[in-house]
């Protein structure tokens, strides 16, 4: 409790965030612009990641309001393996009416802190922010009956009598939010809820008036109502509320991951109906690790000349930002020293005549007591590899014959197969190279008869180092399999 009150002491005072209010609209794309509607959000994963979205909406003939925005944030890590606070960046640009006449630029920060560092699978962060506004009109583009000249018409050269800088408007704005999430290996986020209070300075809007913005109350919570083998359906709602304004969309999202056993990778359709603005059809490809990539357009259900039709892009790269702290498992045994020549090709993983000589290994069966059966929880294990072996070591076997027998003990049981390599070679060899022995493993057990939706295989390549890599002995630990054993 002493570490939640520090870090919520020091949200309340270091107070840096964003959100774009160039455009009071429901994007179609809110997995890009999680940051518009709560700063708390870019707390919600390990990732480091730069997102750019783009909207356009066609209003009337030759008039487009269109935004742009910019988002990066950076997770920084404490003494736990989730970050305990995320800070990021973000800057943006909308435009209204004809070649841009009205436009609002945008730059801010986000920070966000992680209540609860330790846990896995749920995630409850508070986020705060500062931002900077300016709003020009660019009334050069326009004339007045002081530049018309009799006999000749409008002469946009003369002096057309307004003070441009009399409809400028510069001010700051203050966010505060709070976001909850409950993710499965699978399928992402299986539950999700968000609250958050935008503006909550009232700025004045502008330097010729002395109207205030008033704040905007933003919640959305979502929930997985269906999953089974690589299929999943979530249903949405969104809520969005000022002064006596008020708007609500209910949608569906469909989640199908692309392929067995990494099923990292995945593709969302989504359909969402928007209160007094339209239907929005969706498509993002998402690659958990790596990128997301989407396309959305919004048909109105209405006659209203504002708004005609509106396409939104997005487009996310990320990567995983991984503590750098030194940890072994207890459930880490140390094998037998083996000769440095090795013929892979001669292996007996879970061959039918496999000999193996007794060795101290982890009886898997009597670790999990019965009592926790049905918990999220893990256990971890490690198989080593020799030098550029994607099969591990024969003394293994022991081991893997455990894992299967585990498996068959306890049918909802679900493992991740993580694959991991010394520092020798290039970071791309490694990376593939831990995939294989992922792979390797992944389909030794789904020959065996293991169902292959209760597991998945990836690979983090020399990136999570049990040691330094500092000799044989070190990269030897190092070249390992990874297996978490989720019940």
């Amino acid at each position: 409790m002493n570490g939640l009150r520090f870090h919520i002491g020091w949200l309340l005072l270091v107070s840096v965030g964003f959100w774009a209010k160039g455009q009071q609209t429901m994007h179609g794309l809110v997995d890009f612009t999680n940051a518009v509607y709560n700063p708390a959000t870019i707390g919600m994963d390990n990732y480091m990641a730069a997102e750019l979205m783009y909207r356009s909406q066609q209003t009337m003939p030759g008039v487009r309001l269109t935004s742009a925005l910019l988002s990066l944030k950076y997770p920084i890590f404490n003494k736990v393996r989730d970050p305990s606070m995320t800070y990021g960046l973000v800057a943006g640009q909308d435009q209204t009416g004809l070649d841009g006449l009205l436009t609002t630029y945008t730059m801010g920060g986000l920070y966000a802190v992680n209540l609860l560092p330790a846990q896995r699978y749920h995630r409850l962060c508070l986020g705060t922010g500062l931002s900077y506004f300016r709003q020009t009109a660019a009334i050069s583009q326009l004339t007045t009956g002081q530049q018309y000249v009799p006999g000749v018409g409008f002469d946009p050269s003369q002096p057309n009598g307004e003070i441009s800088g009399d409809l400028d408007g510069r001010y700051f704005t203050w966010d505060l939010g709070l976001a909850w999430s409950e993710s499965h290996r699978k399928y992402g986020i299986a539950k999700y809820a968000n609250v958050a209070l935008l503006s909550a300075n009232r700025p004045r809007e502008s330097n010729w008036s002395e109207a205030r913005l008033n704040p905007i109350l933003y919640a959305s919570a979502g929930h997985q109502v269906y999953r089974k083998r690589h299929f999943a359906l979530q249903a949405d709602v969104r809520l969005w509320a000022a002064d006596r304004l008020f708007s609500a969309a209910v949608g569906l999202t469909s989640k199908m991951n692309m392929r067995r056993g990494r099923t990292k990778q995945r593709l969302d359709l989504s359909l969402f109906y928007t209160q007094n603005q339209g239907v929005n059809l969706g498509v993002t490809l998402v690659d958990d690790r790596r990128f997301s990539v989407g396309a959305s357009y919004e048909v109105p259900l209405n006659s209203h000349v504002a708004h005609q039709g509106a396409f939104e892009i997005g487009l996310e790269v990320k990567r995983l930002r991984k503590s750098k702290r030194k940890r072994r498992s207890a459930f880490y045994s140390r094998r037998p020293a083996r000769p440095a020549s090795v013929d892979d090709d001669k292996l007996s993983i879970l061959g039918d005549s496999a000999a193996v000589e007794p060795i101290d290994s982890v009886l898997l069966a009597d670790s999990i007591p019965p009592k926790e059966a049905g918990m999220v929880d893990s256990l971890l294990l490690y198989f080593t590899y020799e030098h550029n072996s994607r099969r591990p070591k024969d003394e293994e076997v022991a081991v893997l014959e455990e894992l299967l027998t585990l498996l068959r003990q306890y049918p909802e049981a679900e493992i991740d197969l993580i694959g991991h390599t010394d520092d020798t070679g290039s970071h791309r060899y490694n990376q593939q190279l831990s995939e294989w022995r992922a792979e390797f493993i992944y389909e030794l057990l789904v020959y065996k008869g293991i169902d292959p939706d209760r597991m998945t295989y990836t690979g983090a390549g020399e990136l999570y180092p049990l040691n330094d890599n500092s000799d044989e002995e070190d990269r030897s630990a190092n070249r390992r399999l990874e297996v978490i054993i989720y019940y």
